[in-house]
């Protein structure tokens, strides 16, 4: 399935929230200028997204504690921590979200020109990516339970020993880039930078009651978020 969809509105409050672990502009005490600028740039932001993505639905079979392989498909997934993560699933849904170059764009202009409105567009970017993230998991999860299945939650590459480059093989089982224009670095970092790739995995057993995926990241030790109590 391909969508382009077009984001009406960003919450100001998890805009903020993402200033706040990145940004000398904390959300503690926003003045109402600062706020006016938020807000102004939230506009903005919404005008320089175009938020494309792509997902479909795969059967995966476990083949040992570290590797996953995926039917059809010369793909594995390596790593403890992913096997555990769908050791119970019969299916998962491989995911691709950008928002396309020109927000990337902005936020490297507005770099030199206006440093405070590149880290709100940046972190419009945030919010946006995760938004569209959380409607595409919801649509998941009500097929899913048609099936007769519950769903894991979103696991991306980078989280516990799924290396980056499962992210790469992820675009290419998708036919992301030519579908959506979503590449990746020869270190698989992600083009454009706002773009993320998960895995949702689908399982006859109780849903996963994990509550949030900060115990596989790779970033649990330095993450801003919860050296403020929160989460990404």
């Amino acid at each position: 399935m391909i969508i382009n969809t077009k984001l009406e509105e960003l919450d100001i409050k998890e805009v903020l929230r993402y200033m706040s672990s990145s940004a000398s502009n904390g959300s503690e005490n926003v003045t109402d200028n600062f706020l006016k600028l938020i807000n102004d740039t939230i506009k903005q932001s919404l005008q320089y997204i175009k938020s494309l993505f792509v997902y479909k639905k795969f059967s995966i079979k476990v083949i040992d504690d570290e590797t996953i392989s995926i039917d059809n498909t010369s793909v594995c997934l390596k790593g403890k921590d992913i096997v555990n993560h769908l050791r119970n699933c019969d299916y998962i849904y491989l995911i691709a979200i950008t928002l396309g170059n020109e927000l990337d764009r902005q936020i490297k202009i507005k770099t030199y020109i206006e440093p405070e409105v590149s880290v709100i567009l940046d972190s419009c970017g945030s919010v946006a990516v995760e938004s569209i993230a959380d409607m595409i998991e919801k649509d998941i999860e009500e097929n899913a339970k048609k099936e007769g299945y519950n769903i894991t939650w979103r696991y991306s590459p980078g989280y516990g020993d799924l290396p980056l480059q499962a992210g790469k093989d992820i675009i290419d089982l998708l036919d992301a880039t030519k579908k959506i224009g979503l590449t990746t670095t020869r270190s698989f970092m992600m083009t454009p930078c706002k773009s993320v790739t998960a895995i949702i995995g689908l399982s006859k057993t109780e849903k996963d009651k994990r509550e949030n995926k900060c115990d596989y990241c790779n970033n649990r030790e330095n993450c801003a978020f919860r050296k403020k109590g929160t989460r990404c």
